[in-house]
Order: C-alpha cells, then structure tokens, then sequence
C-alpha cells in the first residue's frame, strides 16, 4: 500500500536572503536587542515608547546603552518624584490656611451649662450635651490680626505652588494619561491666582462678611484638593517607575557581566 505524503510548498519569499542570495540568519545579538526594546508602560508613564537605537557592534556594548538609558530614565523619574512630594507639601499647608480663614470666621460664643440656666429669653436645660457647653448668639467678628497673618500665609504659599509646579518636568516618552494629569495639575494652579485676590479683598476690613469669607475659603480649599488628587497618582505612577527602571538597571548590569565572562 503506497502511502502519499503531502508537503507544504516551499515559498522562496518567506525566508529573509543575504545579498550573495543565501537565507539570512538572525544573530542571538539581535534577538536579545529586540527583546531589550520592549518594555511596559508603568501606571500611566511609559518611558519606552520609542526605544533609541541600538549599537550594533556587539551584545555587551549594546547592554551597557541599554543601562546608560535606564540609568537616565530612571534619574528624570526620582527627580519628578521629588518635585511632586514637595508639590504636596506646599498645597498642605496652602489648604490649611484656606481652613484657618475658614474656622476664623465662623467662631461662635459659646455658654458653660452645668444646670439649668437662663440667658436672656432662653432658657437652656441642665447639661444639653456631654461637654456642657452650647453655643448662643450669631458668629464673632473676625479678628483681623489673624485674618492679615494666614492672608500673608496663602500669599506666599500660592507663589511657592507656582514655582513648585513649573519645575516638574516629565521623561521625554511620558504617555498621554501623565502628560494629561501633568496639565491638570497646571489648569488648577492657574487659578490660584484668582481665589487667593478675591479671598484678600473680602479680608481687607474693616467691615467683614463672615458667610463670604467663609464661602471664598471654602473654594479656594475645594481647589487644592483636586490638586492633590492629580499630584497624588502622578506621584504613585512616578514612583512605581523609579523602581522598575532602578530594576531594569540592575538586571542590564547582571547580564553585561555575564556576557563578558
């Protein structure tokens, strides 16, 4: 009984020819550099989007570019790093003097109640709640000494925010979703500006409105806080691609020594 093989045809084209006509053979050298450009995109910063070209002259010179460029990315990453957590840290206590005007403002009289008392008209019972205390009366005048010390506090603060936010550089291959958290923290400080004027005007005196004051306050803190939102997971991303690189770095420096034995 005959037995009939079938083979696929072979396609001359499929396989890659030297110039002399010959099929070309893919180096190892090269294997390993095409496996060396890919790498992942980290929580939103991709730092190899466009991988630069390689050096050609052997596997151990391409390695050591390899981690020369890791190095580097993973400098811009540390130094944005560094950059943000001071961010954070002037918006901290911008928003804890935006909280100062706040509670300035809105400072009420407040009545020690151990037993049943009368105020006036009102008559207020023994212990109303646990601490005794009850407040009565509308809202105190602001005092203005401490209104001009936070206003000098924000001021100052607002102009380190500023500084603080254009010093923050992203890697070149930064991906859309950094440069879009980048631009947003840039949109909100853009606006400091104008909460901080508006809130100085109402605290000139010598007449105050506490209900305004306390509502340009308020925005001004609503304000920061999306900014440390923003700052918040540009932060966590930057410092999750610090790592990778600094990982990335070690292994390139692991197999550099290997090749040379």
């Amino acid at each position: 009984m005959s037995c009939i093989r079938f083979s696929k045809p072979h396609d001359k084209r499929s396989a890659p020819r030297s110039l002399n006509g010959s099929p070309a053979m893919v180096s190892g050298s090269r294997v390993i550099l095409i496996a060396l450009s890919v790498l992942c995109t980290v929580s939103g910063i991709s730092l190899t989007s466009a991988p630069p070209a390689m050096a050609q002259d052997g596997t151990a010179a391409s390695l050591e570019q390899r981690k020369t460029l890791e190095g580097h990315l993973q400098s811009e990453a540390s130094n944005l790093e560094t950059g943000l957590k001071g961010l954070d840290k002037t918006l901290h206590h911008l928003k804890r003097g935006a909280y100062d005007v706040f509670t300035e403002v809105f400072r009420q009289d407040y009545a020690v109640v151990g037993q049943p008392d009368v105020i006036g008209p009102i008559v207020i019972p023994a212990m109303p709640s646990p601490s005794g205390i009850l407040p009565v009366g509308g809202y105190l005048p602001p005092r203005k000494k401490w209104l001009d010390y936070f206003m000098s506090e924000i001021n100052s603060l607002q102009t380190m925010c500023q500084a603080d936010v254009s010093g923050l550089v992203l890697p070149d291959d930064a991906s859309d979703t950094a440069k879009s958290e980048l631009q947003s923290i840039k949109s909100s400080v853009s606006l400091l500006p104008k909460d901080v004027q508006d809130l100085a005007a109402l605290t000139q005196g010598p007449k105050y409105d506490n209900n305004a004051i306390g509502r340009q306050a308020q925005l001004l803190q609503d304000h920061v806080s999306e900014m440390q939102k923003s700052v918040k997971k540009l932060y966590e991303a930057c410092k999750k691609a610090s790592k990778l690189h600094e990982k990335h770095e070690k292994d390139l420096e692991k197999q550099i020594k290997k090749e040379q034995k």
